[in-house]
C-alpha cells in the first residue's frame, strides 16, 4: 500500500532507530491477549484500540523529537518516543492487513485511522478529507 508523506513533516517511520525496534520485542501485545476471545475480529479490534492508544502516547511525546526541547528528562522521553513509533508501526501494518469480517472489525479500523487523522483538523487532500468524513459517518458520531 503506497505511503502518504509530507515534504514538510517527516513520517513516524522516519523517527525510528534501528536500536528502538529491539526494545519492544518482550512487551506483551494486548492483542494477544484478546485474540483467543469468540469474536471473528478480537484481534483486530485488539489492535485498533492500541493504536488509538499510541496516538494518544505518540501527541504527549512528539516534544522529544524537538532538537530545541530541552525539557528535563528528554533523553528518556526520546528512547519512550521511539519505541511509540516502533510499535506504532508494527499496530498499523498489522492493522492495514487484517481484512475486517464484521463492522465492529471495520469500526475498528476506522477508529484508528480516525486517530491518526484526527491532528489535522484540515486535511491536506479532498481524499483525505472524504476519508475522514467515510470514518465519521461510519462511527456515527461517536467519540
Amino acid at each position: 500500500m503506497p505511503e502518504a508523506t509530507s515534504h514538510l513533516t517527516p513520517s513516524r517511520r522516519d523517527f525510528i532507530g534501528g536500536a528502538t525496534a529491539g526494545l519492544l520485542a518482550g512487551l506483551p501485545v494486548a492483542a494477544s491477549a484478546l485474540a483467543a476471545a469468540d469474536h471473528p475480529d478480537a484481534e483486530l479490534i485488539a489492535l485498533g484500540a492500541e493504536y488509538c492508544e499510541l496516538e494518544k502516547a505518540y501527541a504527549r511525546l512528539c516534544w522529544a523529537d524537538d532538537d530545541c526541547d530541552k525539557r528535563p528528562g528528554k533523553a528518556a522521553a526520546v528512547v519512550f518516543f521511539k519505541a511509540t513509533c516502533a510499535r506504532m508501526e508494527v499496530v498499523c501494518d498489522a492493522i492495514i492487513d487484517a481484512t475486517p469480517m464484521t463492522l465492529e472489525g471495520y469500526r475498528a479500523k476506522a477508529r484508528a485511522a480516525r486517530a491518526n487523522l484526527r491532528d489535522e483538523p484540515e486535511p491536506g487532500s479532498d481524499g483525505e478529507a472524504i476519508l475522514y468524513s467515510m470514518i465519521c459517518d461510519l462511527l456515527d458520531g461517536e467519540g
